[in-house]
């Protein structure tokens, strides 16, 4: 039997904003998080001009605002951001994703995001999830990722450790970045900035 395959990239395809500065917001005191934006917007630049990776940038920005935060108080802050998603998310491509799961579908979102913040969202819509992991050592993240960042080619060596893609007679994948290119060459569909009409 042909069976279909949907992937989603998460922040800017599902969503209609980047959910690190959203969760961060979030999850600090706003001074702490307003004064961490001018600290850091040198590493905005450096990243923007091409001189700081995306792993490296996100590593800094999470060192910052979280290094030292206990896992259970981190992962409560994202269970609560579970509604901020919902309150995000475009209403075309929630649309899209029920229509697809009740064709029977199989719907994985893959996001740079950390998995912590966006779980609790994809695991109440019931969605598979492949997504950064953060470090953490003695029950406290450290803001380091884990591995690497879900990202590029990132987001196709995760797919395929995790299924069997020849599995799959068709390929649909929605992505809005150049982080999502690697991903949507696998479909036999795709769709590019999707849901913003």
């Amino acid at each position: 039997m042909a069976r279909t395959l949907v992937l989603f990239d998460f922040d800017g395809t599902i969503t209609t904003s980047d959910t690190l500065f959203s969760f961060t917001s979030h999850a600090v005191p706003a001074l702490k998080y307003f004064l961490g934006l001018m600290i850091l917007a040198p590493v905005f630049v450096f990243h923007k001009l091409g001189f700081i990776s995306s792993h490296q940038t996100k590593e800094i920005f999470l060192h910052w605002y979280f290094h030292g935060m206990d896992l259970e108080e981190f992962n409560s802050h994202g269970r609560e951001y579970k509604d901020v998603i919902d309150k995000i998310t475009r209403p075309k491509a929630a649309a899209q994703i029920n229509e697809y799961k009740k064709q029977g579908h199989r719907v994985v979102v893959v996001s740079a995001s950390a998995e912590n913040w966006i779980r609790p969202w994809a695991d109440s819509h019931q969605l598979e999830l492949l997504a950064t992991k953060l470090a953490v050592v003695n029950g406290r993240i450290i803001g380091v990722i884990d591995g690497e960042n879900c990202n590029k080619q990132e987001k196709v060596n995760r797919l395929k450790s995790y299924l069997n893609l020849a599995d799959y007679s068709e390929i649909i994948v929605y992505g809005d970045s150049k982080g999502d290119r690697e991903m949507l060459a696998l479909g036999t569909s795709t769709h590019y900035k999707p849901f913003r009409d």
